[in-house]
């Protein structure tokens, strides 16, 4: 288990995961622009107001500041909307604080929101390895593959349970040294969960059958949380369908629930 601390960045990622704050076991921050309010009644030692639309020079030092209060973990996962200027620019910021200790998680918007949000978006891509040398783009446009029934008020919660499972299980499922085993860059992931285990090869097909994993991916790292057995993977092996993959089981207390999840290259 990687002792890693979430950091939530900007007010559209923040409401994603603040109505799951208290279901989150993991330590984590917040930062927003919000200008001198805490418009989202989280607990005050986890909310960071930064008054700035974006951070420039001018505010680096505070933010600097913040952030210097934990230097202690190991690792950082950024969990970012890109089509948010403030979002990317805090982003970049940690990454040049913290460099190889992070792993970021991306959000995309959807194509619907164009103008200054894409745009904002296109011109961060390209620089994300340049800050943070592993990270995830969930591409909002692909929700509707996974969930094509969900009404759209119910969308936002369930791209916070799906963020919040891959951050989890990804901190619980490795170790530091499993990261040099990823390549640096843009990484494909995939999600299943089952409380069967005579339906755990479905849900390995599940999350094979991500949107967020390309095709021309052959490489993968396969994670199994939970109460399983090298037994009973061994039993599903044979749908793998990377062409090189490792498999890390772990035997977590998660109830009932296995969790799989598949980061590929």
């Amino acid at each position: 288990m990687i002792n890693s601390l979430l950091v939530v960045i900007g007010d559209p990622a923040i409401t994603l995961i603040r109505d799951l704050n208290d279901e989150i076991k993991m330590p984590r921050i917040f930062l927003s622009d919000k200008r001198g309010e805490n418009i989202f009644n989280l607990p005050t030692n986890l909310i960071y107001i930064i008054e700035s639309e974006k951070i420039t020079t001018e505010y680096d030092d505070k933010f600097r500041d913040i952030m210097e209060n934990f230097m202690f973990y190991d690792h950082y996962f950024i969990l970012s909307d890109i089509g948010d200027e403030f979002s990317t620019s805090a982003s970049k910021s940690i990454g040049k604080l913290y460099g190889d200790k992070c792993t970021g998680v991306f959000i995309y918007p959807f194509n619907f929101e164009g103008g200054n949000r894409i745009n904002n978006a296109n011109s961060f891509i390209p620089q994300i390895g340049s800050y943070i040398p592993h990270y995830f783009i969930l591409r909002n446009d692909f929700l509707f593959k996974v969930f094509p029934n969900i009404p759209m008020k119910s969308l936002p919660r369930m791209k916070g349970i799906l963020l919040y499972n891959l951050v989890e299980n990804f901190s619980e499922g490795l170790q530091l040294e499993d990261l040099s085993y990823l390549k640096k860059g843009e990484l494909g992931f995939g999600i299943g969960l089952n409380e069967r285990m005579d339906l755990l090869g479905e849900s390995l097909n599940d999350a094979m059958d991500s949107p967020w994993i390309s095709k021309d991916h052959n490489n993968a790292l396969i994670l199994f949380n939970g109460n399983i057995s090298e037994e009973d993977v061994s039993k599903i092996k044979d749908k793998i369908k990377f062409k090189n993959y490792k498999i890390k089981i772990n035997k977590i207390n998660k109830g009932r629930i296995v969790y799989i999840l598949i980061i590929t290259w």
